[in-house]
């Protein structure tokens, strides 16, 4: 589809995505102290109240997408009524796969306009996406991958 609507395309991942989403006021999450971290009280052993979304929680996936969708929709980008994945802008497609966005647009601009927002407190950076040149010659698909610090010289 993308040679097809030669459009360029980029594929970036999240770092650390999971830790980004807050966990809502009335889920209330409790952990065990961490071997080594050992605080005490009178009435025993004490637990730990999450804040944020870990891995590791079956919720984790849910909540990290939540927040991302909802950056994404503050950005402008409508999210697809047949796909929840799927984001459409003005300029950009936009598809999530847990922690994986695949960014399509008919110019590199949009697509380096949109990776330069602050989607997820600045956690794709530069280096944390790859750009894919395809092209199409001579009925075959040519790919040729380069990072976005090469992109930028």
């Amino acid at each position: 589809l993308s040679v097809i609507l030669r459009l360029k395309t980029a594929q970036a991942d999240i770092t650390a995505a999971f830790v980004h989403a807050e966990l809502p006021p009335e889920e209330e999450v409790f952990i065990h102290q961490p071997r080594g971290f050992k605080v005490h009280c009178d009435e025993g052993e004490l637990v730990l109240r999450l804040k944020r979304s870990l891995y590791g929680l079956k919720q984790s996936p849910r909540h990290f997408y939540q927040y991302l969708s909802s950056n994404l929709e503050d950005l402008g980008l409508v999210k697809s009524n047949f796909d929840p994945c799927l984001f459409i802008g003005t300029h950009v497609i936009v598809v999530v796969y847990v922690d994986d966005c695949l960014l399509y647009a008919k110019e590199d601009k949009y697509i380096e306009d949109l990776l330069a927002e602050e989607i997820v407190n600045n956690r794709l950076t530069e280096g944390d996406h790859i750009i894919f040149d395809l092209e199409d010659s001579k009925n075959s698909l040519v790919v040729q991958r380069s990072t976005a610090t090469e992109n930028a010289d």
